[in-house]
């Protein structure tokens, strides 16, 4: 039987030519069977390994070594510091959606009962985030595909969100709402098809392409529909937060202009890219 240390050594081995990260890929398939975090590994690496420890983690390691992402492995992913459950029907949530989530909160503090319809809500990781930070938030998030909904609605259970937010099998490109909310807020399909073709294999061959990629031509299909049929579904001083894809913000802008929103805040990536914008109706 192998030990703690020897495991990780040979993982990490077997990752290296489908991982940037290979040593520490491993440590967190490992950590997964043995629910223990990367820390306890350093006390327990003389530990050995059972039959069916080991058989779990080199099977981990095979599916990893064929770019499958971890959170499809380990069927979770941290957002928000909470934990949300992930399957191949939901998106896996990323680190420029918890800005979207951090720029939003700040124009929502000062209201009382704000209201926010989630448009595409996926694993439900924005809805959950926006819930566990406003205590008397309420919410409809929306998605076209049961299979993704009963994720959401567990994830919804898991974080004690459930009676914040109302879930609904709609697709975001038929809006039939006359409700008016405080917040609309998506990351939409935002890919064009070309950029599917040449992106990574971990997503191009496991994430949803239906999340992922918008059209053929400009990825801007559902941002286009979103900014020009939903503006009506705000309130007086409600805002608009949108994650955009990459070199789309001139585009995203003269749309915003165009269907009378001021846009109120933006954020820029590493690279000066603009990925997250809020707005409002002028």
């Amino acid at each position: 039987m192998k030990n703690i240390k020897i495991a990780l050594e040979l993982g990490a081995k077997k990752l290296k030519k489908s991982s940037s990260t290979p040593r520490l890929d491993a440590e967190i398939l490992l950590c997964s069977i043995l629910n223990k975090n990367r820390l306890d590994l350093i006390n327990i690496e003389n530990k050995a390994l059972t039959n069916d420890q080991n058989q779990k983690y080199m099977s981990f390691i095979i599916r990893r070594s064929n770019f499958e992402p971890i959170a499809y492995i380990t069927k979770q992913k941290e957002f928000w510091s909470k934990k949300m459950h992930i399957n191949k029907n939901t998106l896996i949530p990323r680190p420029e959606t918890e800005v979207l989530v951090d720029m939003t909160l700040s124009f929502l503090k000062n209201k009382k009962r704000p209201t926010f319809l989630d448009l595409g809500v996926g694993s439900g990781c924005i809805s959950i985030a926006l819930a566990s930070e406003i205590k008397n938030i309420k919410g409809i998030a929306i998605d076209n595909c049961s299979k993704t909904l009963k994720i959401c609605k567990q994830n919804l259970i898991q974080n004690n969100v459930l009676s914040n937010i109302i879930l609904k099998k709609k697709d975001i490109l038929n809006n039939k709402f006359t409700q008016k909310f405080d917040l609309l807020i998506s990351n939409p399909p935002y890919l064009r098809e070309r950029e599917f073709i040449n992106i990574c294999k971990s997503i191009k061959y496991f994430e949803p392409k239906n999340t992922l990629v918008a059209d053929r031509y400009d990825g801007l299909k559902y941002l286009h529909f979103i900014i020009k049929n939903y503006r009506n579904n705000l309130k007086k001083n409600g805002i608009l937060a949108l994650e955009i894809g990459n070199y789309q913000f001139k585009k995203v802008g003269f749309l915003l202009q165009n269907y009378r929103f001021r846009l109120l805040k933006s954020f820029n990536l590493i690279n000066n890219d603009i990925r997250c914008i809020i707005a409002t109706k002028i």
